[in-house]
């Protein structure tokens, strides 16, 4: 079979295509894992000083999924692939918004601790469940569309950092309140 018969063979799956859906909604996971590169550090930055280190605060992220995913692992005993990567995802989401409560180190760092569980819980179990939906022979298929929201996150992720801190924390001028109130009001 020729590579137009296994791309017309494996797209007209519903497997498949729940699989895409699944990959498309966390591309905005995605994304908020990239900001914590692209944003987060010039936001620590202009909040708290130069000084920052920003840096020990990012490196939180690597040092708990390393404890968490052992941690985490008899949950693939409990749940279902998809379950559990649907609320790791969720926590994940919600991760940025603890930085709309305070404009204070607690909460900075709260944001990578939270994206962090998430991504614990989500991240490894995303192969997994790839490998388990994949027919025999297709995987390479499956294994690149899941590492594809990756990159397409990176590129919408360079568009909107600048905008997001020019936006809500300009290096100079005004910064507009983080807090949550100050947003509704």
């Amino acid at each position: 079979a020729g590579p137009c018969d296994v791309l017309n063979e494996v797209t007209s799956q519903k497997s498949f295509w729940k699989f895409v859906f699944m990959i498309v909604l966390l591309m905005g996971v995605r994304i908020v894992y990239r900001h914590l590169d692209a944003t987060f550090p010039k936001y620590m930055m202009r909040e708290f000083g130069k000084d920052v280190m920003y840096g020990s605060i990012i490196a939180i992220n690597p040092f708990l999924i390393v404890i968490l995913i052992p941690i985490f692992a008899p949950l693939s005993y409990q749940f279902s692939a998809y379950s559990q990567i649907t609320f790791g995802a969720l926590i994940t989401s919600i991760s940025p918004f603890v930085l709309t409560i305070d404009t204070q180190m607690w909460s900075s760092i709260m944001f990578v601790v939270i994206l962090s569980i998430g991504e614990a819980l989500w991240s490894p179990r995303l192969y997994e469940y790839t490998i388990f939906i994949t027919e025999e022979g297709r995987e390479g298929i499956y294994m690149a569309l899941a590492s594809s929201p990756m990159f397409i996150a990176t590129l919408i992720t360079g568009a909107t950092s600048g905008m997001f801190l020019e936006a809500f924390c300009p290096e100079k001028g005004p910064k507009q309140s983080w807090k949550m109130w100050s947003l509704i009001g």
